[in-house]
């Protein structure tokens, strides 16, 4: 399992790059066969090909490996069982107000990351799922930037 953070060039990428202080709009987790499960906008929690991907073209993605112990086959159950819950706006907003975001049956991309790695009994980081931004995904000190690919 990989973590693949996303450089968008949209400009919805660019307000979360702006607001998050980040290079990264977007997080998702790519399987051993490679599929993308993600957290989309207007979509919700979707696994596909990642040939099929619906990304816009021409997106830098940094691929990172995780360096830690955990349940791959856990991380994968979780995340598949997300497929098809909404996408959580209510929760990205927290971070313009900053206010707590309730739990809830949504997700939004970090969000599901962080959430399907914990599932897998590994924290990339301490605190709520939704708290995390892409950008603070990048930054736990289990991941290793390995590649930059271009979709």
């Amino acid at each position: 399992m990989q973590i693949l953070q996303f450089r968008g060039e949209s400009w919805l990428s660019r307000v979360i790059q702006a607001q998050t202080r980040s290079p990264y709009s977007h997080s998702a987790l790519l399987t051993a066969d490679y599929h993308l499960i993600e957290a989309w906008h207007g979509v919700g929690v979707t696994a596909t090909p990642l040939e099929d991907h619906p990304h816009s073209g021409g997106t830098w993605v940094d691929v990172f490996d995780v360096r830690a112990d955990y349940d791959e086959s856990a991380v994968l159950d979780f995340a598949l069982r997300q497929v098809g819950k909404r996408y959580d706006y209510r929760a990205v907003l927290r971070f313009l107000s900053r206010r707590d975001a309730p739990d809830n049956d949504k997700w939004f991309c970090s969000e599901l990351v962080a959430a399907a790695f914990a599932a897998g009994g590994l924290d990339l980081l301490h605190g709520r799922h939704s708290h995390f931004s892409p950008r603070d995904i990048a930054l736990s000190p289990y991941l290793h930037k390995t590649q930059e690919i271009l979709l």
